[in-house]
């Protein structure tokens, strides 16, 4: 139950995802509540949680002793890892030297940049956008002002032939047509 069922009180969730009140202090492979690890792994996650349990009590000040004994026991198996990859993925059975090797190379070689070529095209396509828009813009503002000079050219024209004003108003109305189909385009109106 949430707090807002019984008078506000405050509440604890515990989860493997990001929005959560309790994060473990060592880094807990999420797939592993699908596939369990190893009994090793489950003893040390077990002493693990209750060795974070105590510190998050301890540091609330939610005890009534003032001296909150918080065993060590998780940290004898902080070094029972010997590669990056079997850290990560969570499972001795690969553990592999040329797995770390290939991983730290694939992460540096093809992940980071590829993370920074995408980054600076995307900011790259959104100022070109940006800018379509402000031109587009531009022009739409403009054609008000250029639209009331051209009815003064187009009466001015009338005075020459019924052909020429036709003309004229036919390429004033493509033109209008043009712009406002581009405004719709990028977003205005």
């Amino acid at each position: 139950m949430d707090g807002g069922m019984f008078d506000f009180q405050h509440n604890n969730n515990i989860s493997p995802f990001y929005c959560v009140g309790a994060k473990p202090s060592v880094y807990v492979p999420m797939w592993w509540a699908l596939i369990p690890p190893g009994v090793r792994d489950v003893e040390w996650l077990f002493d693990l949680g209750y060795e974070d349990g105590l510190k998050w009590i301890a540091k609330n000040g939610l005890t009534r002793c003032k001296n909150v004994v918080i065993p060590n026991k998780s940290t004898e198996y902080a070094g029972g890892w010997s590669t990056t990859v079997g850290r990560v993925v969570g499972y001795r059975g690969c553990e592999n030297h040329f797995l770390d090797a290939l991983f730290i190379g694939l992460f540096v070689c093809f992940w980071r940049p590829m993370a920074f070529i995408c980054l600076y095209l995307e900011l790259y396509l959104q100022t070109f956008v940006s800018d379509s828009k402000a031109v587009v813009f531009g022009a739409a503002a403009k054609l008000l002002i250029s639209n009331i000079i051209m009815a003064a050219l187009a009466i001015a024209l009338a005075t020459l032939g019924l052909q020429h004003t036709m003309l004229f108003l036919l390429g004033l109305a493509a033109t209008g047509f043009f712009l406002g189909g581009m405004v719709l385009l990028v977003g205005g109106l």
